[in-house]
């Protein structure tokens, strides 16, 4: 039959429509925001080796000294250590050089040059590259008033600490800054933290050499004001002073905080010094003069030559990057601190109109007027919705409402909803027929065909609970009204992202509406619940197909025609929302597309008058700034959250976080309670952090680029899998039933389980012994890390994301827990409390997301646990991981290595529990993506010899780079993480490649328990052991052990492991919620296989629902 359509109710079809985007178009534009991405990246790289935090200058503890040179030792502060014989001078009598660090700053170094011109004195400047780069026009004041440059590195780190290449650019940076700033160059190079020659040793010599070898004079000084630490003007001034008429190199800084003790104790010292006959000059000014004085052949020095134009140029090309990625660090603070007034102002509004919003409608005065129970048409558009349909619809029809009519709108489905709708037999239920228009049209024939005037619209998935329709349509009693929104509910909560849409639902949509209603600017009635006058729907002219966001659309032109849209928080609906991210990216980026479609639709009521001026500058502004700008600006608190975590202090930001945590909780909490909702959700909010709220924003940023570009985006159609139930809650599917039969297929493979008993054996007997070469002949952390991967594989395949990360969350802290209160007791037993690590960082016994910390008494404890804290991050990023892996094997294998090498070779992070976590995570990366070859079968698919060549280059890389940064220990791995690396991915694919049968053990029944034990107890034996074998060498020599060499003590060691076995291994079996055992030595026994066609079709479906 003929279907009749109101006015203007036909639209073009949402299938392919001309204009759409093709797919070399969309990966062209990720391909531009990704290069934009990188070239941002590299800019706050540059900001951040530009702001290394500076170390106020102290005096570092001396170490052995046998190999500097006693003329050296003995010497002067200014030395020449090129050529084979080192070289130091002294400044004559009567003469001294003030040395300024840290420099230029633009308020002190100042205040430094009107005190030294006041008194006619010249002085050297060491000064900082970066703030050279930051101060170009002070320094080169600094040249032309006659005092002299010297370099003082470009980002003050300690130079006996870097690798020499770093060392290297440190100088040649340092070197174009003063090129470009002052149009000179120096010979003079101060390291950072040096003070005398006296206190140079053998860590220092080699480094000292390099300089010499580089054409540099290494100048320390003989007298240091100590005026870093603020001791006061007459401290410093003492401190100062040379003894008798000694010539003297003394030490100041002209930054690095408050320095007006400084200036001060100058504007004293200075002529004071004049009138006992002292000269003040340069360094070089004073070696010339002693040069002079001893006739020597060496010829003068020139102080500051002039430098050449080519490097100043370059010294452009350096200041002009430091500037800019000055300037987008400021730009980024501006940004931030808009993002946090946006986001304070909305939460307050929130809280304040929400809540009022709140007491209003729960007040037992509160009414609507008249009850109402005018008969209701329910319209339901459905397309391909088989899945949901019937409990859809049997909820709608079966409700407690006295007149209800259901009008099934089928769109042309092509999987049989329109029968099944049929076959329902519901008296009250019609199913219309038609071809497929889109959801606009669909719509828009149900409100022709509705007999009533109030209209109900519906998702096809959607449930109702047996009051929804009758709470509904209730505020229809004010004449006013004319639509009115119902409270949305996630129904498939089962999963991590369901929990998280859940949230987002009471918090960014029923606790909003709140907000917009007391405004009057409600932007949107929810597809899945939303009641309308026909009266008004005429007005407006039905629903428009212009816009993929109809429900905003029709919500705000309901609203420009002046009728009034509400919330009524206690009507209910179930919907299912998307369960992967991958349809979960789909329909968010259809809503933000639609919605801005809709606000440039209507974009004209900002300048129009009457009801549709007040909706249009009320609604559009406020869902630009809390709707658009504020999610499109919200990575820069990521952003900001990362930089501080890794180049500034970190405790600041982990601070700040918790607190914007803290706020987001106690809204959610707030939102929770008004929704009269279970807050189960909640722990889930935490994580939501890490991944959620930055899909969303990528969406939001696709959809502004979509939007700008001007191209029409297509429908994307949710694929249903019918897991909502009437309750709200998920009942057992089909999917629950094919992961439970893929999970009946999970024998124990001792192979796996074998190589890690090995694996920490060797750990063991390393950490008893030192050999370095075990770490080359059996890398046991790239092992267990790779096997890790390939378990962490095999359970994501069987269950959801959320779920898995959970599971090994549980299974690793409880024991963690009990081990850090252990350790803890023990240090406020032996250091008191005064001496426990500061608070933020004791967090980390808790979650460990940097190693935790501990008093040096229990560092052999402590020092083991960054293999927890690297699993933890591993096992967190896995989800994605292994996603990407699935799409680009070979360059999610490669990427941790990548990011290692940049880590080792530029070092960009500061040195701290950041950077470890970081270096070790890119560490172990590659073995624990190769752990998700392993469980594909790739390694067992791929070609023998390419596979044994692709490992050989590994180890030869990881072999290549051990030889040639050697160490005091030898050749071990674990301390040369590039090494470690790419021998571990080398060594790990071979391992993993073999399929030896493992039926002989089996056979060998003290060995097979042994295996089973270690596995079941592998935390408990990692955690445990560094403390057993500390201990061992007390109690061994109590029984006179020690006769019988070190490897007596190896059998006290496992003897004192027993103990905590016993004592709280079976926390990890709570942990893994499995029933406590005193020692799970018993071997496992495969379960039964699952029938192949039982795991075919499991496999089946999974497949099925993952697309």
């Amino acid at each position: 039959m003929a279907v009749p359509t109101l006015p203007g109710s036909a639209r073009p079809r949402h299938h392919a429509p001309p204009g759409h985007p093709s797919r070399r178009t969309q990966r062209g534009r990720w391909t531009v925001i990704s290069v934009l991405a990188l070239a941002f990246a590299s800019v706050l790289m540059v900001a951040a080796y530009a702001n290394s935090e500076l170390t106020p200058d102290s005096v570092h503890e001396t170490d052995v000294q046998d190999n500097v040179p006693a003329e050296v030792l003995q010497g002067g502060p200014i030395i020449n250590a090129a050529g084979g014989t080192p070289r130091s001078y002294r400044m004559p009598p009567k003469t001294i050089a003030l040395t300024f660090d840290d420099g230029p700053d633009p308020w002190w170094t100042r205040k430094v040059l009107d005190v030294l011109r006041r008194h006619q004195a010249r002085a050297t400047f060491f000064v900082v590259g970066s703030e050279v780069a930051r101060q170009p026009v002070l320094t080169r004041d600094i040249a032309a008033n006659g005092h002299e440059l010297g370099a003082h590195t470009f980002t003050h780190p300690d130079l006996t600490a870097v690798p020499s290449w770093r060392r290297h650019l440190e100088y040649a940076q340092t070197q174009l800054a003063i090129a470009k700033a002052a149009g000179v160059q120096t010979a003079l190079l101060r390291f950072p933290y040096s003070s005398k020659a006296e206190a140079f040793d053998d860590r220092d010599w080699p480094v000292i050499r390099e300089a010499g070898d580089l054409g540099y004079l290494v100048v320390v000084n003989d007298t240091d004001s100590q005026d870093w630490a603020r001791p006061g003007v007459d401290a410093i001034v003492r401190n100062m002073t040379p003894p008798g008429d000694s010539g003297a190199i003394i030490l100041l800084h002209d930054s690095g905080g408050d320095r007006s003790q400084t200036v001060a104790a100058l504007d004293r010292f200075i002529p004071a010094m004049q009138a006992r006959g002292y000269r003040f000059t340069t360094v070089t000014a004073g070696l010339n003069q002693t040069l002079a004085d001893a006739a020597a052949t060496t010829p003068p020095m020139r102080e500051n030559p002039a430098a050449s134009r080519l490097d100043r140029w370059r010294g452009a090309a350096l200041l002009w990057a430091v500037e800019f990625a000055d300037g987008t660090l400021r730009v980024l603070a501006l940004i931030f601190v808009l993002v946090g007034v946006l986001a304070l102002g909305r939460t307050l509004l929130l809280l304040v109109l929400a809540g009022r919003h709140a007491r209003r409608r729960r007040a037992r005065s509160w009414s609507w007027g008249p009850p109402v129970a005018e008969p209701v048409s329910v319209v339901v558009p459905a397309y391909n919705e088989k899945e949901g349909i019937a409990a859809a619809v049997r909820s709608l029809a079966g409700g407690d409402y006295p007149e209800i009519e259901v009008i099934v709108v089928d769109d042309g489905s092509t999987d049989g909803t329109a029968d099944i709708a049929e076959e329902l037999g519901l008296p009250n239920v019609r199913v219309v027929r038609k071809p497929n228009g889109g959801k606009a049209t669909a719509l828009n024939t149900g409100i022709a065909l509705a007999r009533h005037e109030l209209i109900v619209m519906v998702d096809g998935d959607t449930i109702f609970e047996a009051d929804s329709i009758r709470r509904l349509v209730q505020p229809f009693a004010d004449p006013a009204v004319g639509a009115v929104a119902g409270n949305v509910k996630v129904g498939n909560q089962d999963t991590m992202i369901g929990r998280w849409q859940q949230i987002e639902y009471v918090i960014g949509f029923n606790l909003d509406r709140r907000l917009y209603e007391t405004l009057q600017c409600m932007p949107t009635i929810p597809g899945a619940i939303g009641a309308f006058r026909r009266r008004a729907l005429i007005d407006v002219g039905g629903v428009s197909g212009d816009t993929l966001a109809e429900d905003t659309d029709l919500t705000m032109a309901l609203s420009r025609v002046g009728w009034k849209v509400v919330y009524e928080e206690t009507a209910r609906a179930w919907t299912e929302a998307p369960a992967t991210l991958e349809q979960l990216w789909k329909q968010r980026y259809r809503w933000s597309y639609g919605t801005m479609q809709a606000m440039w639709k209507h974009r004209r009521a900002l300048v129009e008058h009457g009801a549709s001026g007040r909706f249009g500058r009320r609604c559009l502004p406020m869902l630009s700034l809390f709707g658009v700008l504020l999610p499109l600006l919200g990575p820069v608190i990521d952003l900001m959250a990362v930089y501080g975590l890794f180049f500034a202090d970190w405790t600041k930001t982990l601070g700040a976080w918790l607190a914007m945590l803290a706020l987001q909780f106690v809204t959610a909490v707030v939102a929770f309670r008004l929704d009269r909702g279970p807050m189960r959700s909640l722990w889930s909010l935490p994580l939501q952090q890490f991944a959620y709220r930055q899909l969303m924003y990528l969406v939001l940023i696709q959809s502004v680029v979509t939007a700008v570009s001007g191209v029409w985006l297509r429908w994307h159609k949710l694929q249903r899998t019918g897991e909502t139930a009437v309750s709200g809650r998920p009942g057992r599917t089909a999917i629950a039933r094919a992961r439970a039969a893929l999970t009946r297929d999970s024998g124990r493979d001792r192979y796996i389980d074998t190589l890690r008993a090995v694996a920490l054996g060797r750990v063991i007997v390393y950490h008893m012994f030192g050999f370095a070469w075990l770490s080359v002949v059996f890398p046991a952390m790239g092992v267990m890390f790779a096997l890790a991967g390939s378990l962490m594989a095999r359970s994501l395949d069987r269950n959801s994301g959320g779920a898995v990360v959970v599971g090994r969350v549980r299974r690793l802290l409880p024991a963690l827990w009990v081990f850090g209160a252990v350790l803890l007791a023990a240090m406020i037993w032996h250091d008191g409390w005064g001496q426990l690590p500061a608070w933020p960082r004791l967090l980390t016994w808790v979650v460990p997301v940097t190693s935790p910390p501990g008093t040096e008494w229990v560092a052999d404890g402590t020092e083991v646990l960054w293999y927890l804290v690297t699993y933890l991050w591993l096992v967190l990023l896995s989800p994605a991981a292994l996603w990407l892996y699935r799409r680009r094997p070979v360059a999610t294998v490669l990427l941790p290595l990548a990011a290692l090498a940049v880590l080792e070779l530029a070092s960009p992070l500061a040195e701290g529990p950041v950077q470890a976590v970081v270096t070790d995570v890119a560490t172990f990366g590659a073995c624990w993506v190769i752990g998700f070859a392993h469980r594909d079968g790739a390694l067992r698919r791929m070609a023998l010899p390419l596979l044994v060549g692709g490992a050989m280059l590994a180890l030869g890389v990881g072999a290549a780079w051990a030889v040639t940064h050697r160490d005091e220990f030898g050749y071990d791995l674990n301390g040369l993480p590039l090494a470690q690396g790419f021998y571990s991915l080398g060594f790990v694919m071979l391992l993993l490649r073999a399929r030896p049968s493992m039926a002989w053990l089996s056979r060998i029944r003290v060995l097979d328990r042994l295996v089973t034990l270690l596995n079941a107890r592998a935390v408990t034996v990692y955690l445990w052991h560094n403390v057993a074998i500390a201990l061992c060498f007390v109690v061994g020599d109590w029984f006179g052990v020690w006769r019988l060499g070190d490897v007596g003590y190896l059998p006290v060691a496992l003897a004192l492991l027993v103990v905590p076995l016993l004592l709280v291994g079976w926390v990890e079996d709570l942990g893994g919620r499995r029933r406590p055992r005193l020692l799970p030595w018993r071997p496992s026994v495969p379960a039964p296989a699952a029938p192949a066609e039982a795991r075919s079709g499991a496999r089946r479906a999974l497949s099925g629902h993952s697309r």
